[in-house]
C-alpha cells in the first residue's frame, strides 16, 4: 500500500502544488509494498476544502490541486465485500423514500496516537459464506515510522468475529504481496494478488493459476471462471476480464475515466452483468464507475452534486444495494437501492454522519440482524493548530443495522 499513514503522522495542510498536471495514468507500480484495495483498503487522504464536481456521462476534467482543509472532516450471499447524517446539504435526487435521519457515531474512536508505536491495520475484510459468518482480515503492520521491511498477515475468525487466528496457508509471496480477495460462492474461495502473479488457494496450499500482475481480483457468483482483475495503469488497461479461470486475459475498459487508476472493483451478485469500480484519487478525491459485462464504462452519480467519495465501497449481496462514503462536509454513509438504473434516475439517501473529525472507509458488507452488516475503518484525527492534524490508527467497526449505528470490532491474536 502507498504511503499509509502514521499514529503520530503529522500532516501539513498546505501542499498545494505538489502534484503533476496531467489527466494521465501511469504511477509506478510498487512491488515491495502490499496495496489496500476495496472491497478494500485504499490510501486515503484528507478531505477536500472544495466540492469538485463531475457530470455523469461526461468526460471528467481532471480536479485541480486543493488544499487540504484545516479542519479535516472529520457480494455473493450477503457476504460480498467489494461489504451519515446531519443538518447537511441532502442528495440532488429524491430518495425511494423519506430519508433515514442521519445518526452521529456512537462509537469509541482510535486511542491517542500517542499510546502505541505500531499496530495491525485492517486493510481488506472479507466477508465468507457460513453461519456464522468466516470472516478473512488482511493487514499490514503501520507506525510512527515506516515499518521495513514491510509486514502482512492474513487472519481468520469462524465465530463472526468474536475470535481470530493466523490463516493455515499463510500468504503467497509476501514480500510483494498486493491484495487478498475471494469467490464469495465457495468456502475458503481465496485469490491472492501479487507481483509474482495470481494465486488461488486450493484448500491446502496457494496454487500459481496466473503469471498476470493484478492489485485485486473480483469474481462473478456462481461463475468461477469468471475473472475481473485491476492492473498498475502503466501496465495497460486498467480493468481486465477473464473468462477461462485466470489462464488468460483482455482488456475491459472501454470508457472507463480514470486520473490515477481503479482503487476498487466490485461485481453486483444479483447482476453478472453489472460491475462497478472508484477510481483512484488524484488531488480532490475518488469518482464512481459503472461497467456491463462487455467492459463498457460510465460515470455514476453521487450525493451531494455529485461530490467526491472515498475509495471504499460494498454491495448488499441478497439486494444488490450499493453502499459509498462521501467525504463533503464530513464523513457520511450513502446507499443507493437502484445502482443499476438509468443514470437520470440513481437515486441515494443519507444512512449515518461519521461526524467532526473522523475519516470512515468502507470495506465489506455481510449478513447482519437488522439489515446488512456493514465493516469500516474509522479512524479519529486531532486539530493541532497551524495547519496540522494528528491521525490515529484506523480502527475495525462493524454496523449490523444496515450502517445505523457503529460498534468497535477488535481483532487481537496471540501475538499483539
Amino acid at each position: 500500500m502507498k504511503g499509509k499513514i502514521g499514529t503520530l503522522l503529522v500532516i501539513a495542510l498546505a501542499l498545494a502544488g505538489c502534484g503533476a498536471t496531467s489527466t494521465g495514468t501511469a504511477a509506478e507500480a510498487p512491488t515491495a509494498v502490499p496495496v489496500a484495495s476495496a472491497v478494500v483498503s485504499p490510501t486515503r487522504a484528507p478531505a477536500p476544502s472544495a466540492q469538485p464536481r463531475e457530470t455523469p456521462g461526461a468526460t471528467p476534467l481532471e480536479p485541480s490541486p486543493t488544499l487540504a482543509p484545516s479542519a479535516a472532516p472529520t457480494l455473493a450471499p450477503s457476504a460480498t465485500s467489494t461489504s451519515a447524517p446531519s443538518a447537511t446539504p441532502q442528495p440532488t435526487l429524491t430518495p425511494t423514500k423519506p430519508p433515514t435521519p442521519m445518526r452521529t457515531a456512537t462509537a469509541t474512536l482510535a486511542p491517542s496516537p500517542t499510546a502505541v508505536a505500531t499496530w495491525w491495520e485492517v486493510i481488506t475484510l472479507l466477508v465468507g459464506p457460513g453461519n456464522p459468518a468466516r470472516l478473512y482480515a488482511l493487514q499490514h503492520k503501520v507506525g510512527r515510522f515506516p515499518v521495513d521491511p514491510p509486514e502482512v498477515r492474513l487472519l481468520v475468525s469462524h465465530d463472526d468475529g468474536q475470535t481470530w487466528s493466523p490463516f493455515a496457508g499463510d500468504l503467497p509471496a509476501k514480500e510483494c504481496l498486493h491484495n487478498v480477495n475471494m469467490d464469495y460462492a465457495q468456502l475458503d474461495g481465496l485469490y491472492a494478488s501479487t507481483c509474482q502473479g495470481l494465486y488461488r488457494w486450493s484448500g491446502s496450499s496457494w496454487e500459481l493459476i496466473s503469471a498476470q500482475e493484478t492489485t485485486m481480483v473480483a469474481v462473478v457468483y456462481g461463475q468461477p471462471q469468471v475473472l475481473w482483475a485491476v492492473q498498475f495503469p502503466d501496465k495497460g488497461s486498467v480493468v481486465i476480464r477473464s473468462n477461462d479461470g485466470g489462464v488468460t486475459w483482455s482488456p475491459a475498459a472501454t470508457g472507463l475515466v480514470h486520473f490515477n487508476g481503479v482503487a476498487t472493483l466490485g461485481i453486483d451478485p444479483t447482476n453478472a452483468n453489472r460491475v462497478y469500480a472508484i477510481i483512484n484519487p488524484k488531488y480532490a478525491g475518488s469518482y464512481l464507475r459503472r461497467g456491463n459485462g462487455s467492459g463498457q464504462w460510465e460515470t455514476m452519480p453521487t450525493p451531494n452534486d455529485n461530490t467526491v467519495i472515498d475509495t471504499g465501497m460494498a454491495i448488499d449481496g441478497p439486494s444488490g444495494d450499493l453502499y459509498i462514503i462521501t467525504w463533503v462536509p464530513t464523513y457520511q454513509l450513502w446507499r443507493s437501492r437502484n445502482p443499476g438504473a438509468d443514470m437520470g434516475q440513481i437515486q441515494w439517501e443519507p444512512l449515518h454522519d461519521f461526524g467532526p473529525d473522523v475519516w470512515a472507509h468502507l470495506l465489506a458488507a455481510g449478513p447482519g440482524s437488522n439489515g446488512p452488516a456493514l465493516y469500516a475503518n474509522v479512524t479519529s484525527i486531532r486539530q493541532l493548530g497551524g495547519g496540522f492534524i494528528e491521525v490515529g490508527p484506523a480502527l475495525l467497526q462493524r454496523s449490523l443495522d444496515g450502517g445505523q449505528t457503529w460498534t468497535a470490532l477488535p481483532i487481537q491474536t496471540g501475538d499483539d
